[in-house]
């Protein structure tokens, strides 16, 4: 039988998930932060829901809009996007008492924007070389995501899944940012244990039944140390290389990792 917190959570999923999705439909050249912001968070107040983020120490939106070489909590702004813009877009949704957590990165193109699913299902090389480096970071994030996900089982540990990601994020010759990493989510946006996206095999802490937990890879071109901008928001690469995000919250269950969004 659900519990009450997985039902809830559930229901919060689908409204983050859904809101990520008009999201997604909305980016294209010429529109701005603000605009895309103004959409996740009227859909997410439309079903009787909360933007997570807005207001969470301070932060001024519901949705972070982190662009090329920001990695996350990027402010939404006035600024158009552009043709060949690498987009992350993070959100959150607190729905009856609980808060999930998602994120997705794609790229602006002439007629809208393209995901890492559409350049997964065109390349027809296993390692995307077929691809061009912005299309390689966004599907190998994407991917390690899904890697990452399969290692959360009851009796596992963090490591299990922070070893699984940095050793396929790397094998492309991609750096996995170390200062950033997953982490619960409940009852609080931000909750133990965390979840970092490199680490070891049997370390950590320790995977239990029912626990929610998020787990988000942050991957970059070039090197993986980053810096927080002068909004004291933004976190950017050092090097100024591109870089990508993704994001689900998990359910462990007896039968496995549910995703919840």
């Amino acid at each position: 039988m659900k519990t009450d917190k997985l039902v809830a959570m559930e229901k919060s999923g689908k409204i983050l998930h859904e809101a990520l999705l008009l999201v997604v439909k909305s980016v294209k050249p010429g529109i701005s932060g603000l605009e895309i912001n103004a959409i996740a968070e009227n859909y997410i107040i439309n079903q009787n829901a909360k933007p997570s983020f807005k207001g969470y120490k301070g932060f001024p939106a519901g949705l972070c809009v982190s662009i090329n070489n920001v990695v996350v909590h990027g402010i939404p702004s006035s600024y158009k996007l552009k043709n060949g813009d690498l987009v992350g877009l993070d959100l959150g949704v607190f729905y009856s008492k609980y808060h999930t957590d998602s994120a997705v990165s794609v790229i602006v193109t002439e007629s809208g924007c393209i995901t890492a699913e559409e350049l997964i299902k065109i390349s027809n090389k296993s390692d995307f070389s077929d691809l061009n480096v912005k299309e390689r970071l966004i599907c190998v994030c994407y991917k390690s995501l899904y890697i990452g996900i399969d290692q959360a089982k009851i009796g596992g540990k963090s490591g299990d899944i922070g070893e699984s990601i940095q050793e396929y994020i790397e094998k492309y010759g991609f750096g996995v940012v170390r200062e950033l990493v997953g982490h619960g989510v409940g009852e609080h946006i931000h909750e133990d244990p965390s979840i970092p996206n490199f680490g070891s095999k049997n370390t950590g802490s320790i995977l239990k039944e029912h626990q929610t937990i998020a787990i988000e890879p942050m991957v970059t071109v070039g090197d993986w140390h980053v810096e927080v901008l002068k909004d004291n928001w933004g976190i950017a690469t050092k090097d100024g290389t591109l870089s990508a995000h993704f994001e689900h919250t998990i359910y462990i269950s007896d039968s496995g990792p549910i995703i919840l969004t």
